[in-house]
């Protein structure tokens, strides 16, 4: 069987013991459950945990006992927000767990209902999303816009970039944005440097 899971670091946020047994069994056949696999009993020591090693998904039981609902992913999340988590609530706790995808949960199980097809598929679902979330994120960031007020000069449109130097329009531009430059001449200028086939050009284009 394809292990979806292979090579994955995964924190399980769970105070039950046999949610916890469950939870094993459920991905034993996916991955080495000793060596990927770090639980802890309550939100303080994920914390802590989160702190001094990486994962890549973290599921996170809502009530703990020293956290319980909400609050318990926000903290989290506020905290480690790059880090992927997948929402344990109870039966009566769904409105919670809808809340928390929201506010940047990637998913919610319901415990009781989620077997294991459904607990694999959402784990690598979790991770997948976070990961093109990521991406999104850093590609936006990488986006470079012009604005504000750009010093040219009124005579020869050289343009004084941020080091003091001048240089031309095509060449700031550039550096400062992802645009892309198309070569041409403007009717003024085909008339001004080129006279005598001015005429027969814009007949042409016309």
């Amino acid at each position: 069987m394809k292990r979806h899971l292979e090579g994955m670091k995964i924190l399980l946020v769970e105070d039950d013991p046999g949610d916890v047994d469950y939870f094993f069994e459920v991905v034993s056949d996916e991955t080495d459950v000793h060596e990927m696999i770090k639980t802890a009993g309550s939100l303080a020591e994920a914390m802590n945990l989160l702190q001094t090693d990486h994962f890549d998904l973290v599921i996170l039981d809502l009530g703990l006992p020293d956290s319980v609902g909400l609050k318990t992913f926000q903290t989290l999340h506020q905290k480690f927000p790059e880090t992927p988590a997948l929402v344990l609530t109870g039966l009566d706790d769904s409105d919670l767990a809808v809340q928390a995808v929201t506010q940047g949960a990637q998913d919610y199980l319901t415990k009781g209902t989620w077997g294991k097809r459904l607990m694999i598929r959402s784990m690598r679902y979790a991770i997948e999303r976070q990961k093109l979330l990521l991406e999104l994120k850093r590609a936006k960031e990488q986006i470079k816009t012009l604005s504000g007020i750009i010093p040219i000069c009124m005579h020869c449109k050289n343009i004084r970039s941020d080091t003091g130097y001048w240089q031309g329009v095509e060449k700031y531009v550039t550096e400062h944005s992802d645009a892309l430059f198309s070569h041409g001449i403007c009717p003024d200028c085909l008339k001004r440097y080129y006279p005598e086939m001015a005429d027969e050009i814009l007949q042409k284009n016309q």
